[in-house]
């Protein structure tokens, strides 16, 4: 509540609003330093911490960047030296290198064959209600079987049906059942009947063929898979297993891809070099936190990794990466996978360095929070001695408005003073 907001009613012998307000903040004016200064540093923490909370966000936007080309992130492509053994395929997570892979045993499905009948369209059995329970994987589901399917064509209808690969087949001068279970050993079949005698004599099954797993060794170490397309067994790389045999797998950079990944980064950084700039003329002017972070992410850049990406035509002036097109080019013809690795190397490229460095400075404990909750405390102290100052100021700038007024002939109170409300505090009165 600003001195002159009020309106200019008399008090007692003359008095008005307007000069007892200028009385009481007179009176007060000794404090005018120190409330000013609390209001300042409240509102310098509370721009720091805002600061320091956009630069959290702009390193972590970044690091993403990095992440997604420190260590794997460059576009692989693999090769096998026997390709009619297996072929391979590269994601994200693949990382270059050679390994030996020898394949033992392909994975196959379990093959099971019913007793053979004359007429594959003619009912079997009496027709009466049959329930046939097929168990694979670890689960079970029923099959239903009466008048209405007891064929062999019917049967494999409803098997089909249940999500069963079956097959009516020529067995011999007749017909049978073939049921063919998902590859690997933990999806063979099991299969039981109950109901129609006659039924399940003709629903005895034969094994023809046993359900394995596929077994191969990679760099020395034994696998095994449920199927023929192996996954997770080395990070980033799919095999699609063909026959059994012995090849090498080599995992390479694909150079045509390097060009764009430098790209990406590069822009990515100078990004961030804009943004921390601004912030450095802004929430964050002259903040040593926020000078500390630059400085440590330019020794990364501009320090022994500068003198290797300077080499392929990356270089750091006035805190910016450019790109020489032609030295880049030139680089990635002579050498691939060096010019790859000058950005991730299993930790010890810019990339890789980079994103660890920002998990580093990000995390918990690490310089940004530690100074965010520096900053934090410091304004909770603050925020409490306002309390604490408006409460007293309050209390002492009621009491000298009572006593002016009463000094100058007034009722008592502060109900003499118009509009007074007996909340004004110091922190108005220097509105």
């Amino acid at each position: 509540m600003a001195i002159n907001s009020l309106p200019t009613s008399q008090l007692g012998a003359g008095i008005t609003s307007a000069e007892l307000y200028a009385r009481v903040s007179k009176s007060l004016l000794s404090q005018n330093g120190t409330v000013k200064q609390l209001e300042k540093d409240i509102t310098r923490d509370q721009t720091r911490l805002s600061g320091l909370g956009q630069l959290a966000g702009m390193l972590d936007d970044f690091k993403a960047v990095a992440e997604s080309l420190a260590g794997t992130g460059l576009k692989t492509a693999a090769t096998s030296s026997a390709a009619n053994v297996l072929t391979a395929y590269t994601s994200g997570t693949a990382t270059v290198g050679a390994h030996t892979i020898d394949v033992q045993q392909l994975a196959q499905a379990q093959t099971l064959m019913t007793r053979a009948v004359s007429d594959k369209a003619a009912p079997l059995g009496t027709g009466a209600a049959t329930k046939i329970t097929v168990s694979a994987g670890g689960s079970s589901q029923t099959i239903a079987i009466d008048a209405t399917n007891n064929t062999l064509d019917g049967i494999a209808s409803a098997f089909k049906a249940a999500g069963i690969d079956a097959q009516v087949v020529r067995a011999g001068s007749g017909y049978a059942l073939s049921l063919t279970s998902e590859t690997g050993l933990k999806n063979k079949l099991s299969i039981s009947v109950d109901g129609d005698a006659a039924l399940a004599n003709v629903l005895q099954l034969t094994q023809t063929r046993a359900a394995q797993d596929a077994v191969l060794t990679i760099d020395g170490k034994q696998v095994t898979s449920a199927d023929n397309d192996v996954t997770g067994a080395l990070p980033g790389v799919a095999l699609a297993l063909k026959a059994t045999g012995k090849t090498t797998v080599t995992v390479s950079q694909a150079s045509s891809q390097i060009p764009q990944n430098v790209k990406l980064f590069v822009d990515a950084f100078n990004g961030l070099s804009d943004k921390l700039t601004a912030l450095q003329k802004g929430d964050l002017k002259a903040d040593p936190t926020l000078q500390q972070v630059q400085s440590q992410l330019a020794q990364i850049v501009g320090g022994t990794g500068g003198d290797a990406l300077a080499k392929a035509g990356v270089t750091l002036r006035g805190g910016v990466l450019k790109i020489d097109e032609a030295r880049l080019k030139a680089a990635i013809a002579a050498d691939p996978d060096g010019t790859a690795k000058l950005f991730t190397d299993s930790g010890n490229g810019v990339a890789d360095k980079l994103a660890t460095k920002i998990a580093q400075l990000t995390g918990a404990s690490g310089l940004l929070d530690k100074q965010v909750d520096s900053v934090g405390a410091d304004l909770k102290t603050l925020t409490a001695k306002k309390s604490s100052i408006t409460q007293a100021v309050t209390a002492q700038a009621a009491q000298l408005v009572q006593q002016y007024a009463n000094a100058a002939g007034g009722t008592g109170g502060t109900g003499g003073l118009t509009g007074y409300t007996g909340r004004t505090s110091l922190f108005d009165f220097f509105a």
